[in-house]
């Protein structure tokens, strides 16, 4: 199911912008294999497609998580994901504070703990949706002594992550437990819903758009002479903004819905 909603239109851009633009050059096989992380991590940005080093982090992630699940008793599969929250943790400090290499909090390890956190919360909240903070103790716990670490540290990017994971916990778990709510409501407004929709499509194709400016170069000089304002860089952001809700709207209707019928075919299983 994931497959179907990850994999084609990813590997759909990398063939258009294969055959336009800068092009992925010889970093092309890196991308299909969805290693962009690891040539981010060893070789530093610049490279077409930079951005998919996070979506690489999910794939590699989907990949652990059903071995962890496959490998443990159903008893202890919590723990099992609360080690790799840990793990994640641990590696995010180091990377923020003692690694030499700024760019290794681009690989999975560093990042497991968001990933991690997402599975303990659904795992919780599918077995009791009044869980409640009590239930949740320990990832707070371990994202409280995060905090303090990164606060003693003086690590202000680190303590900044570490407080973002701890309040997204807190509004993940208001919003499960309180499906009437204000805020829930809101989440369910039609336009904001829609973006949800074709929020993976505007992923995919943002970054690409402006790593790519030389293709609309004529268009961004015409805007540029509809106003002086616009000179001073609103026309690049207004171009781009333009082009990516355009192809995400396009590619979701006419490329992703219709494939994502096919996931009626493959059920959950308990």
């Amino acid at each position: 199911r994931r497959t179907l909603r990850i994999f084609p239109l990813y590997y759909l851009s990398i063939v258009i912008f294969s055959a336009v633009g800068i092009g992925f050059g010889n970093k092309l096989l890196w991308h299909v294999c969805y290693g962009s992380n690891f040539l981010l991590s060893s070789e530093g940005s610049g490279f077409l497609g930079t951005h998919f080093w996070s979506l690489a982090v999910e794939e590699q992630f989907y990949l652990l998580y059903p071995m962890l699940l496959w490998s443990l008793p159903r008893t202890s599969e919590s723990n099992g994901l609360l080690w790799l929250f840990l793990i994640g943790c641990i590696g995010r400090i180091y990377a923020w504070e003692f690694a030499d290499n700024v760019n290794i909090d681009r690989m999975l390890w560093v990042n497991m703990d968001a990933l991690a956190l997402g599975a303990y919360l659904s795992k919780k909240n599918a077995q009791d949706l009044s869980v409640g903070l009590i239930g949740i103790i320990k990832p707070i716990c371990i994202l409280l002594a995060g905090c303090i670490a990164s606060l003693v540290l003086g690590n202000h990017e680190l303590t900044e992550q570490m407080m973002a994971l701890l309040i997204f916990v807190g509004i993940i778990q208001y919003i499960a437990e309180h499906q009437s709510a204000a805020v829930t409501s809101l989440l369910e407004w039609q336009p904001l819903k829609y973006i949800g929709s074709i929020s993976y499509g505007l992923y995919v194709w943002h970054y690409l758009i402006w790593q790519n400016e030389a293709l609309f170069a004529g268009v961004q000089s015409w805007v540029d002479s509809l106003h002086p304002l616009l000179q001073f860089g609103y026309s690049r952001i207004l171009i781009a903004l333009l082009l990516s809700f355009s192809l995400a709207i396009l590619s979701w209707h006419f490329f992703e819905k219709p494939l994502l019928k096919f996931k009626r075919h493959f059920h959950y299983t308990s």
